[in-house]
């Protein structure tokens, strides 16, 4: 009898021990807003964490993108205004995209609908642009939808800020909220 009660209380301190130690699984984390040129890129979407994946469409880097220069009407260059743009991308043909228009600083850049959208848009305005199953969503609300790009680092090619914006589909039937936004990328390194 005493062994069988000492093999309870083994086993009941053994479940309790093991339950305690248990972890939950957080799901995926949002990567630190940093601004060392650390390639990242993440985001929530209605709610849930958003990551860029590896290869997404087989001839697609998770996160691509570059700065380019502002031609004028007359095709002279936009000296010293620059347009950054961002492609972060998962399977299925889910991107989001960021275009930053007439860059040259630090500083909030608000995000409007662009009159069109292409994967390539140079020129535009400032916009958020995301797929996801099939549908595209564009940025609509200036009030609602921003990039602060908190490091403009052309010498180094680094560029990290943080941006939110709601994405109304082409037709405005559905939107979709991107929140908590956030990239750290060093040009050098992903293109």
């Amino acid at each position: 009898m005493k062994m069988s009660q000492i093999l309870l209380a083994v086993s009941i301190l053994a479940l309790l021990f093991g339950t305690s130690c248990k972890k939950d699984n957080p799901g995926p984390q949002l990567p630190p807003i940093t601004t060392t040129g650390a390639c990242t890129f993440g985001c929530r979407v209605n709610g849930e964490v958003w990551l860029p994946s590896k290869k997404s469409n087989g001839t697609l880097d998770d996160i691509e993108g570059g700065i380019v220069e502002r031609y004028l009407s007359d095709g002279t260059i936009d000296s010293g205004n620059f347009d950054l743009l961002l492609f972060a991308n998962q399977p299925n043909s889910r991107v989001i995209q960021l275009n930053l228009s007439r860059v040259n600083s630090t500083g909030d850049f608000f995000l409007s609908q662009p009159q069109l959208v292409f994967p390539m848009c140079t020129q535009c305005e400032s916009y958020g642009y995301i797929k996801m199953d099939g549908i595209a969503y564009t940025s609509l609300s200036i009030m609602e939808s921003k990039v602060s790009l908190l490091r403009y680092d052309t010498l180094n090619q680094i560029f990290s800020g943080t941006f939110s914006f709601i994405g109304t589909s082409q037709f405005g039937k559905d939107s979709i909220r991107v929140t908590d936004g956030r990239f750290d990328i060093d040009m050098n390194k992903i293109n």
